[in-house]
């Protein structure tokens, strides 16, 4: 047999960082003794990384800072060299959160590395212990907003995994992202505890909190008030009302990431 064999053009790639896995498929029918790979960086001329007996490589030294793409070519059991097989370019996934608004932004590369092209991009997203929480379907899009409000989820992590067109191919996973939302506290500048039910005392709150220890000083630094509960102080110590003035709060807070962290600042106990 003399024929050329056919070129390797239906290549998945899932990215673990360090490290990517190509699979790929080839006729039964057609023997050889082993496969060899080559790696280029941007439109560079590509080099040999390995080779493999079976359908599938390991490249531990991928990096997605670093703009790879592979092909895999190889020689049957006749010795004629395949057709130059196609490029396979794993998705590249960046991301950033808006520390305001906690809205995260995510853009990818297109992937290429199959015959017939992609049907849709999924993004998955996880939670702390990586748990599960959505997946959506966006097409063929390469940018994704996630701006709905998630109250339970302060670590989240992303990954786009790729659907074929093809039908019987693996899909193709890009690599993660990880972020920590920011805890946003509130903590009013003045209080009136005077029994009007308007701003009558005073306390801390925010976005992902778990438990928040605060202590309330006076100019002088004597402790006033202490609770490990994030209680509202009402102004008061030992049931009388202190007079108008600036005193110092003090909070050791504890959220859903399992951040500790410290804050403090002043509040105006106003008369009226």
């Amino acid at each position: 047999n003399t024929n050329t064999p056919p070129a390797i053009d239906n290549v998945s790639s899932v990215v673990s960082e360090p490290g990517v896995e190509l699979i790929w498929l080839l006729d039964p029918l057609i023997l050889t003794p082993g496969f060899d790979v080559s790696r280029s960086i941007l439109s560079g001329s590509a080099v040999p990384v390995g080779t493999t007996s079976s359908k599938q490589f390991n490249d531990p030294s991928y990096q997605t800072s670093f703009n790879f793409c592979y092909a895999i070519n190889y020689t049957d059991n006749c010795g004629n060299v395949s057709a130059t097989g196609s490029m396979v370019c794993p998705v590249r996934m960046y991301g950033a959160i808006d520390a305001k608004t906690n809205i995260i932004s995510l853009r990818w590369s297109r992937y290429t590395g199959w015959n017939q092209g992609i049907k849709s991009y999924i993004v998955e997203k996880y939670g702390l212990w990586n748990k599960l929480i959505r997946k959506f379907d966006v097409g063929t899009d390469t940018l994704f907003v996630d701006d709905q409000p998630d109250p339970k989820n302060q670590f989240v992590s992303y990954r786009i995994v790729v659907n074929a067109t093809e039908v019987g191919l693996t899909t193709s996973i890009s690599n993660s992202l990880s972020f920590i939302k920011e805890t946003h506290l509130i903590s009013p500048t003045a209080f009136t505890p005077n029994g009007d039910k308007l701003n009558d005392s005073f306390t801390i709150t925010g976005e992902f909190i778990t438990k928040i220890s605060l202590n309330i000083f006076d100019r002088w630094g004597a402790l006033i008030f202490a609770t490990e509960k994030n209680e509202p102080w009402d102004g008061r110590r030992n049931g009388l009302l202190l007079p108008e003035g600036a005193y110092i709060w003090k909070a050791d807070i504890s959220n859903l990431a399992g951040q500790n962290f410290n804050r403090s600042g002043t509040i105006m106990l106003l008369e009226k």
